[in-house]
């Protein structure tokens, strides 16, 4: 929600129209499309998906190094890294590669559900390449200063690009509402089929169609009220990888496993046994630490920079988008 508003302000960066309302115009563009009860019906979307975010992404890099002067002050290890500093970088990381919530929605839906490894031998070494490619285009660009950005978009200049600016951030409003679509959709159907079980073969009955209505746009309430409560993108997905993706991407999994392989009496070897419980171990420790280290970041990134839950301040995104370069350049 708080990047799919933030998009919206960018296409249109001269308007003067603050957070909250911009997230409101978010709702508006995002009701219709929530009412997709499949992820089947959603399977054009997801290449529409894909395409965008290629767009997106490769405009910006393409028009990062064509500009690139000179590269950019970089270290190995950031001179200023501390406990705060690195649990919010581990947070963003974990954040980032969080997909098992979703991976046993997908298989549900495929017609040979064992055909997701292969799904997942191709998605996963992309990611991870397209992760890599990004971080050390902005990095050699940037340097140090890339973390006063929120998006490799704010690269492309206002000033002489606009329309490349506007063209790349349509995509990533595209690119967003279908990963919200795709994720609002597995979360609806689970909230529906708890509330009206024996309903929910008939996709068709107008009864379906208003729960699911009802249902979605619960969600998209509750999302406006958490991405205006924390106005800060970068530190709302750090707080979300802090606090949801320990349990979510490690401990439930391997309760779930162990669980498992009980009921089905298979034995969990030693190595892989001590391997589980050093991920577990990891995930308590980026639980405490790494919630307790996006706290405190965010007080202090809403006491820099003057900012409150749910402030409407009425800048068009160009300002914004001037004070960052500005940080930048200086």
């Amino acid at each position: 929600m708080l990047a799919i508003s933030e998009s919206i302000s960018m296409i249109f960066y001269n308007t003067p129209l603050c957070t909250p309302l911009w997230a409101l115009v978010s709702i508006g563009l995002l009701i219709v499309p929530c009412q997709v009860q499949t992820l089947t019906e959603a399977t054009y979307l997801v290449w529409l998906n894909f395409f965008c975010i290629i767009m997106a992404v490769f405009m910006s890099l393409i028009y990062m190094v064509s500009h690139m002067d000179s590269i950019a002050v970089t270290f190995a290890f950031a001179e200023n890294l501390g406990w705060v500093s690195f649990f919010n970088g581990i947070s963003k990381i974990t954040f980032s590669y969080l997909g098992c919530y979703i991976y046993l929605e997908i298989m549900t839906e495929m017609k040979q559900p064992s055909e997701f490894p292969k799904a997942f031998s191709i998605a996963g070494p992309f990611q991870l390449g397209m992760y890599l490619l990004v971080g050390t285009v902005v990095y050699l660009t940037d340097g140090a200063n890339a973390v006063s950005k929120e998006m490799i978009l704010w690269d492309i200049s206002l000033d002489t690009d606009s329309i490349t600016f506007v063209i790349a951030s349509v995509f990533l409003l595209l690119h967003l509402i279908v990963a919200y679509l795709i994720k609002s959709t597995i979360l609806t159907r689970a909230i529906v089929v708890g509330l009206l079980p024996s309903k929910y073969k008939n996709a068709s009955g107008f009864r379906m169609r208003m729960s699911w209505f009802c249902v979605s746009g619960f969600i998209l309430v509750v999302a406006f009220i958490v991405s205006n409560a924390v106005p800060i993108f970068s530190k709302l997905t750090s707080l979300m990888g802090a606090l949801n993706a320990p349990l979510l991407g490690y401990v439930f999994p391997i309760c779930f496993t162990i669980g498992a392989r009980r009921s089905a009496k298979v034995v969990t070897g030693y190595f892989e046994g001590a391997l589980l419980i050093g991920i577990v171990s990891f995930a308590i420790i980026l639980l405490i630490a790494g919630t307790s280290a996006n706290i405190i970041s965010l007080l202090e990134n809403l006491k820099t920079f003057n900012q409150t839950p749910f402030q409407c301040v009425h800048e068009p995104f160009r300002i914004e988008w001037e004070k960052s370069n500005y940080n930048v350049s200086s």
